[in-house]
């Protein structure tokens, strides 16, 4: 719990410190200095994660489907902190809902029947993130980027199966590398970026800049 506490008040700190910059000293040619992010995603690295852990019951002679994903939402806070270095903090969101089941032998009735698990997860990541922009004008900007940080994930279980997954909580990294993004706009824009993680391989969303 320390070590977490510890995470969050560094994230929290360089949050403070990047909009805490004077605005005379970020000579970016960008028509803002911080922003605000609202931004979906699609395939993430949670669903990865999960994908593969039915894939491994499958292997010990489970049924399972694959799990799905309601997409993943995402607030974010950024800032230039000189002319081609943006950085900031990502909170996202995504719940996932999976089921797992196997055939068993019931003494009882001595019979076969299926056993089934119905499980969703919820995954919660903060994460900082920096961007390097390498093409800027007053329209268009376009950048790559990475970040890492840590992933809440929350397990709702019903079910009379016996899946080796009894925690309620687990703690896990998260991450995001960028390829390539593209802010369109000026200081109300639309963005677009590619790459892997936490944040999706696409993702997409609305900045407002200040």
């Amino acid at each position: 719990m320390l070590r977490i506490s510890t995470i969050l008040w560094l994230v929290i700190t360089l949050s403070i410190s990047v909009f805490a910059q004077d605005k005379a000293a970020i000579p970016t040619t960008t028509p803002f200095r911080q922003e605000i992010r609202l931004g979906a995603g699609y395939y993430t690295y949670p669903l990865v994660s999960e994908t593969r852990f039915a894939k491994d019951k499958e292997r010990d002679l489970f049924m399972a489907e694959k799990p799905q994903s309601k997409g993943v939402y995402a607030l974010s806070f950024l800032g230039f902190v000189n002319k081609e270095w943006n950085i900031g903090l990502h909170l996202t969101v995504e719940n996932m809902s999976g089921s797992i089941s196997k055939r068993v032998f019931d003494t009882s009735l001595k019979d076969s029947l299926t056993a089934a698990t119905n499980y969703k997860v919820r995954a919660i990541s903060i994460f900082p993130t920096a961007y390097k922009y390498w093409k800027q004008s007053r329209w268009m900007n376009m950048y790559s980027g990475i970040g890492l940080g840590i992933t809440l994930k929350s397990y709702d279980l019903s079910g009379n199966l016996n899946i080796d997954r009894t925690e309620d909580t687990r703690i896990d990294f998260s991450f995001q590398v960028t390829a390539l993004g593209i802010r369109l706009g000026r200081e109300y824009a639309g963005f677009a970026e590619l790459g892997f993680g936490n944040l999706g391989i696409l993702h997409v969303g609305f900045s407002a800049g200040f």
